[in-house]
């Protein structure tokens, strides 16, 4: 998008038109990498806590054995985790 932006807006006649590539390389690089990391670092976060829960809550069906209500819980729970994903 750099890119295309700044050879439709700075061409004229006096300017050759040649697209900045490199330039919009080096500005994704610079200003949107904490961006990238915050979203990695949040997606990271909800994958452990549904990892965890995911987790307790099969020993928790296995330990009650074949109760149909704890199933349902369970899915539920999934659904709702998968939702925030």
């Amino acid at each position: 998008m750099y890119a295309a932006s700044t050879y439709y807006f700075d061409s004229s006649a006096e300017v050759d038109g040649s697209a900045d590539v490199l330039s919009g390389i080096k500005a994704a690089n610079w200003y949107h990498v904490g961006s990238l990391a915050c979203g990695s670092m949040i997606i990271t976060i909800i994958q452990i806590i549904d990892f965890i829960i995911i987790k307790l809550a099969e020993k928790s069906v296995e330990s009650s054995g074949d109760n149909k209500c704890a199933k349902c819980l369970l899915r539920c729970g999934e659904c709702c985790l998968k939702f925030f994903e």
